[in-house]
C-alpha cells in the first residue's frame, strides 16, 4: 500500500476578500445539494467550518483578534488585558483562550457580548468604540444563538469522533435537523459580523489592520 502524501498546506489559501465570498458561496450551495440527497455527514462537515469561520470573523470585527485567521492570541498591546478581563469574568479562567479551539471562540464571543449589556461610560477609546458597535446588534438573541452553538458543536464532537461506535438508528434521528440548523448558526453570526464591520472604528481604535489578506 502506497504511504499516503504529505496533505499539510497542499490546499491555497484564498487570497482576498473574493476569492473568500466564492468559497463561502460554494460551500452553502454544496451544503444545500448535500441536504437535498440526504449527505447530512457532509453538510454537517460544511456547517462546522462555517461556523468557525465566521466566529473568528465576529472575533476579528470586535478587535479581539489580530489576524482574520484567529492566529496571534488574544488582541494587541491596546486592548488585551480588557480583552482578558472579560474573558475571566465570563469564564472564570485566568490563562489566556486558544484562539484555535472552537469553544474558546464562543466564551470570547459571549464575554464581549456580555461586555455589550453593560453600562460602560469609561473613555477608552477602543472599549467605547467596540460598546457602541456591540450596543447595535441584537446581543439577546445572539447570545442565544451562541449558546446554542455551544450544543451543537458537542452534538457533532459526538457524531464525528464516535461515529463506529453509534446505533445507526439513533444515528440518523436527529442529523438532518442539526445539519440544517448548523447553516442556520452560521448566518446568524455572519450576520452580526457583517454589521459590526461596517464600523471600522471598532479595529481603528486599537490601531488593529483593517486589512484581512
Amino acid at each position: 500500500m502506497e504511504q499516503p502524501a504529505d496533505c499539510n498546506g497542499i490546499i491555497e489559501k484564498v487570497s482576498d476578500g473574493e476569492e473568500k465570498r466564492m468559497t463561502f458561496s460554494a460551500m452553502v450551495k454544496q451544503h444545500n445539494l448535500a441536504m437535498k440527497h440526504g449527505f447530512y455527514l457532509e453538510a454537517l462537515l460544511i456547517d462546522y467550518a462555517m461556523i468557525e469561520d465566521r466566529l473568528t470573523a465576529f472575533l476579528w470585527t470586535c478587535g479581539a483578534v489580530n489576524k482574520a485567521d484567529g492566529k496571534g492570541g488574544l488582541g494587541n498591546k491596546a486592548n488585551k488585558k480588557s480583552l482578558m478581563q472579560f474573558y475571566t469574568a465570563y469564564t472564570k479562567n485566568t490563562n489566556p483562550p486558544k484562539m484555535s479551539n472552537i469553544s474558546a471562540k464562543i466564551d470570547t464571543c459571549q464575554a464581549l457580548l456580555c461586555f455589550g449589556e453593560s453600562d460602560y461610560t469609561g473613555t477608552d477609546r477602543y472599549l467605547n468604540a467596540l460598546h457602541t458597535g456591540l450596543r447595535s446588534l441584537d446581543i439577546r438573541a445572539l447570545k442565544d444563538t451562541l449558546t446554542c452553538v455551544q450544543k451543537w458543536k458537542n452534538y457533532r464532537n459526538e457524531v464525528i469522533h464516535s461515529l463506529m461506535g453509534k446505533r445507526i438508528d439513533s444515528l440518523y434521528a436527529q442529523l438532518a435537523e442539526n445539519a440544517e440548523c448548523g447553516l442556520a448558526y452560521a448566518r446568524v453570526i455572519d450576520k452580526a459580523s457583517q454589521r459590526l464591520k461596517r464600523q471600522k472604528t471598532i479595529r481603528l481604535s486599537a490601531k488593529l489592520s483593517l486589512k484581512k489578506f
